[in-house]
Order: C-alpha cells, then structure tokens, then sequence
C-alpha cells in the first residue's frame, strides 16, 4: 500500500470514527496494538523523529481519555496510529535506500 493510500485510509477513518462517537477504548487498543508491533520496535530506531512525533500524539490521546474527552481521545489515537504507520514507512525507506547505497558502491569497485 502506499503512503498517499494509507493516509486517505487513515483520513476516512478518523471522519467515520470521530462521527461516530466510537468509545476510545477500541482506538487505543489498536493504536497501542501497532506501537507494540515489531515495525515499531525498528521504527523507533531507524526513524527516531516520526517514532517520537506518534508517541507524542500517543501520549495525548491517552491524556485526553483519562479526562473524560471520549472524542478527542479517539481522534488522537487514530492520528498516532497514523503517525506510527508513517514512522514504519520511513524507516524502510531508509533501509532500502540503505540497502541501494551498498549495492552501489559495491559495483563501483
């Protein structure tokens, strides 16, 4: 899937959710689901900045739903949800242009 295609996905999604009213409980699960996955771990350290930007956005929806704001709540964990899937697809890009680098300049030898 591609970037511009996630993000669209992740727009619509956040529009159905918000109109919704989705308790945030099934929104931070998932939004947690995904920080515990094995992208994330590499994410975390392959693209430091977006992975900290998703757990920013993370830990401001967390704080919303320990307020009470069951929409804002929902609302942020889906864009930190997004913002994680973002971080995932800049840490491969790095890799694979990495990975492009070296190949490189093995033929130039």
């Amino acid at each position: 899937m591609r970037l511009v295609d996630a993000i669209f996905i992740s727009t619509v999604t956040v529009a159905i959710t918000g109109c919704a009213g989705q308790m945030p409980l099934e929104s931070i699960a998932k939004m947690n689901e995904v920080r515990a996955s094995a992208a994330a771990t590499e994410a975390a350290t392959v693209a430091p900045e977006a992975f900290a930007l998703a757990d920013s956005e993370r830990n401001a929806a967390i704080a919303s739903a320990k307020k009470g704001d069951i929409q804002g709540a929902t609302l942020r964990s889906e864009c930190a949800t997004a913002d994680y899937y973002r971080a995932f697809a800049i840490a491969r890009r790095i890799k694979a242009e990495a990975a492009l680098a070296a190949k490189t300049n093995q033929k130039s030898r």
